[in-house]
């Protein structure tokens, strides 16, 4: 499997960290996929961005993505401080 883009269209989690925006503010995820093959390898990819308490994730199976060849989308949701 290969491993998907970071957050929001490739950006890496870090690059998502400036300002107030940070990967610990997401509270749940929602990864749209297409296939169940290697639908657990995506644990491994979460442990990398996120550390625990782990956020919620919901998985969808669906027909197909928006972009061809794409094998999961992730929605994230987060709550900042303050």
């Amino acid at each position: 499997m290969r491993r998907p883009a970071g957050p929001s269209g490739g950006r890496t989690a870090s690059r998502r960290s400036s300002g107030r925006r940070r990967v610990e503010h997401v509270v749940q995820t929602t990864e749209y996929i297409t296939t169940t093959e290697n639908y657990r390898k995506t644990a491994d990819v979460r442990r990398e961005f996120f550390k625990g308490p782990f956020p919620t994730a919901t998985g969808v199976i669906v027909k197909g993505l928006l972009r061809e060849g794409a094998l999961i989308e992730i929605s994230a949701v987060a709550v900042l401080p303050g």
